[in-house]
């Protein structure tokens, strides 16, 4: 055959779909290798073909009967001749009407197998009988596939249990009928035999009994779900929900039935049949499956009516149980486990501890922030360890499910983390310890606080990613988070707690931890509950403009934003104390602990600007590398001439090179070209010259860089100490610890920074910081820049 077109052609006289297969794989060897086909092609040409033939009344090709009958040898002993002629017509043309094939065989047949005229009449007289029988075999199975026989199926169709497989309702099958037990599934189909006898045959289609039960839109979706109730190995009934688009594909629903353990093997025709009993099953049960809710994530659906919590969804109405899409048994990190009463008894207190109660309050708010249109926070707790930081968060996951499972590794990847909360909106979750690891969850808290991630494209073209995050996201560390931020947009979200946590006994430590999760995940429950009743009667938003009312005043609109999450934590915390109050744990004022942490957090740690921080940089960096750095006192004498210069000091400007100020810059993740307009609109350097270009004069000639005003700088970053300081300098054991720690310091390495002297006291408290500027105001320490000192 001159072409592969040529042997798909011949091909479909064959009506077995074996023998078809074998002859295009043979005939495809033969052709020039430029022109062969891929194995797997050829096998997925034949069975499409097959497909169309049994839906096809099949056309009768002469020309191609004639190349499929070239392919027969013609043996040479003459009884051999009539039985390769007869074996070919019966092989080949009984699909086919006689009167198609009758000239055919009396004359093709006859000349090319040199048969006698009596041997092609019994050849010809034979083939009339066979098609005569195909006829009617075809005519009864048409007649038993037609939907004229149809059931009548029942509303909410198979959605109940049933004590055995043989009670549930089946499909209509194309052929035949449907049939259900322990074993499988199986299609009874009647054929005739050539002798005209009826029989009926078994056909197996799937091994694994299961069924259609239940049909659902996503709630957190626009997909449609059909639910399948199945045995699996150990004969329990298990569910899942599975989307048409894996139902309808071979290839997908044989990988999802591996993944279940439902025995559907690819040999055979068993995934064929599979596939049409479940296309069978939507076709006539769809619009009578009960209609139920599903979810592939947890937290709000988009209309603010229903909050999905793993396996149960809670309304206006209450908490009902929801088979969760991709879970049959829900997330596990929201079980629920023991009682409520348990739980209560085993916190043992602990909550009566202002930190731990602002803890609990901020773990709540993530499920309040989004119905009341608050953006994602993180709140960083750092501190020394073994402090009991993460004992502390993971008590207060507790209320919302298992700690262990709501508490994330900072060594996860990236895209486990962002799954995480993609999967868990709208809820709290840990990352204990970043110590070390800053740089990577810098990177989360980017895309955790901004709420959206980075949208990418697939290979096709279609739009992947871009997934909203919402959720209280909690750490835990030895150093402070925000320090790794590059920016006042994204600090702002980081609420820094230090962990100023009462010492606990080791035993009291161990049994809270194991009695509050023994006994987790009732009382989210009952702050939902809250949440539905204020939001129907319209009382939550009116909460959330009261709490913000009731916050000190913002000083800018960095401390305003900040000012809002407070606000969210505080209704967080209203609701919750009425949750406590029900189930007898001692109430506490949420108003007066979110003031005091609000003031603790923001107001005494504000967030300082980007040009100020990168003032900050510069003026440490000045301090420390002025070896780089021409010193050009008043008399003119320019001193600390180096090979590397970045600029120069006098007592009135810092002057610096404008490639070194912006490689400087961008070592740190800062932005020069912002930085600078931001100097300028606050007064910080000179401005643009008539060019609009930056510029200093040095020796009577322009050099293109930043004119530092040092008044204006030393004014923005607190290091004016002429004026505020005190006569007596108090000797308390505190301060004469600090001035001799300061003056060892001095005497080894010429300066003390404010870590190094807070190790060597063992005191990390914001005393230590106090009595440093008191005494570099009253000029017994000299402050070099805002974290290193030295003895005068």
């Amino acid at each position: 055959m001159d072409n592969f077109p040529v042997i798909m052609t011949t091909a479909q006289m064959i009506s077995d779909s074996e023998n078809r297969l074998r002859f295009m794989l043979d005939h495809n060897k033969l052709l020039p290798k430029e022109e062969q086909q891929d194995e797997e092609r050829i096998k997925d040409i034949s069975e499409v073909m097959g497909e169309y033939l049994e839906t096809r009344a099949p056309d009768f090709s002469e020309e191609a009967a004639t190349e499929l009958m070239h392919t027969i040898p013609v043996p040479g002993n003459k009884r051999d001749k009539f039985s390769a002629a007869l074996d070919f017509a019966k092989t080949y043309l009984s699909r086919f009407t006689y009167s198609q094939i009758d000239a055919f065989i009396t004359v093709d047949i006859y000349d090319y197998f040199k048969i006698s005229a009596a041997e092609g009449k019994l050849i010809s007289t034979k083939m009339k009988s066979i098609c005569s029988e195909n006829r009617q075999v075809k005519s009864k199975s048409n007649f038993s596939a037609t939907p004229k026989d149809e059931k009548e199926f029942p509303q909410n169709v198979n959605s109940e249990p049933e004590d055995d497989w043989e009670s549930y309702v089946l499909p209509n099958a194309d052929k035949g009928e449907y049939s259900i037990n322990s074993n499988g599934i199986f299609r009874t189909e009647t054929v005739m035999s050539p002798d005209g006898d009826e029989s009926e045959k078994l056909i197996t289609v799937c091994r694994t009994p299961f069924v259609l039960c239940g049909v659902s839109k996503s709630l957190t979706g626009d997909e449609s779900y059909y639910k399948i109730r199945y045995s699996d190995n150990y004969g329990n009934i298990q569910e899942y929900w599975s989307s048409p688009s894996v139902l309808m594909s071979k290839q997908d629903l044989k990988k999802e039935f591996l993944l279940k353990n439902i025995n559907c093997p690819e040999s055979g025709n068993i995934l064929n049949e599979t596939v049409d009993y479940v296309s069978n099953s939507i076709r006539d049960m769809a619009q009578f499956f009960k209609k139920e809710f599903s979810a592939k994530q947890c937290g709000w659906t988009e209309d603010k009516t229903m909050f999905v919590l793993g396996n149960r969804v809670v309304t206006k109405d209450g908490t009902a149980p929801m088979l969760n899409i991709g879970d049959s048994t829900g997330f596990e990190a929201l079980e629920q486990r023991g009682t409520l009463e348990g739980w209560v008894k085993g916190t043992r207190g602990i909550f009566n501890h202002e930190i731990i109660r602002f803890r609990a309050y901020d773990t709540m708010s993530a499920m309040t922030n989004y119905v009341i249109g608050l953006e994602s926070h993180v709140t960083d707790m750092y501190g020394n360890t073994s402090v009991g930081k993460t004992f502390s968060t993971q008590v207060c996951l507790t209320m919302a499910g298992r700690m262990d499972k709501l508490t994330l590794s900072p060594k996860s990847t990236r895209n486990g983390m962002f799954v995480t909360v993609r999967d868990y909106s709208d809820l709290p979750f840990l990352i204990d310890e970043t110590t070390g690891e800053e740089d990577k969850i810098k990177d989360v808290v980017y895309q955790i606080t901004g709420g959206i991630a980075k949208m990418k494209s697939t290979q096709d073209g279609h739009r992947d990613g871009g997934e909203i995050y919402r959720t209280t996201c909690m750490t835990t560390g030895e150093n402070m988070l925000r320090d790794s931020l590059d920016n006042a947009g994204q600090m702002y979200r980081v609420i820094e707690l230090k962990a100023d946590i009462p010492v606990m006994k080791t035993r009291e430590v161990e049994l809270i931890k194991k009695e509050t999760s023994e006994n987790c995940g009732h009382v989210v429950d009952l702050f939902l509950a809250k949440v539905f009743e204020k939001k129907n009667n319209k009382t939550l938003c009116a909460m959330y403009e009261t709490c913000l009312g009731e916050l000190p005043e913002a000083v800018d609109n960095v401390q305003g934003r900040s000012k809002s999450i407070f606000a969210g934590i505080m209704v967080a915390g209203k609701i919750l104390e009425e949750v406590f109050a029900e189930i007898g744990i001692d109430a506490m004022d949420a108003k007066e602990i979110v003031n005091k942490y609000f003031v603790l957090c923001v107001k005494e740690r504000p967030v300082e600007m980007e040009w100020v921080r990168a003032l900050r940089l510069v003026n440490d960096w000045v301090n420390i590398e002025y070896r780089n750095f021409a010193i050009c006192p008043a008399s003119g004498t320019v001193t600390n001439e180096g090979n590397k210069r970045c600029g120069y000091i006098d007592e009135k400007y810092i002057d610096i090179v404008g490639s070194a100020l912006t490689l400087k810059l961008k070592e740190n993740g800062m932005k020069p070209t912002k930085i600078k307009e931001d100097w300028i609109a606050n007064n910080v350097i000179a401005p643009k010259d008539k060019r609009g270009n930056l510029s200093f004069k040095r020796n009577g000639s322009a050099v293109g860089g930043v004119r530092i005003y040092i008044s204006k700088m030393n004014d923005v970053l607190g290091l004016d100490f002429k004026e505020g300081g005190i006569e007596d300098t108090p000797q308390t054991e505190s301060v004469k610890k600090v001035m001799k720690t300061v003056r060892f310091l001095t005497e080894m390495q010429g300066s003390a920074s404010v870590d190094l002297i807070k190790q060597i006291i063992n005191d990390t408290s914001e005393e230590i910081d106090s009595t440093l500027c008191m005494l570099a105001k009253n000029g017994d320490i000299e402050k070099l820049n805002s974290t290193t000192f030295k003895i005068v």
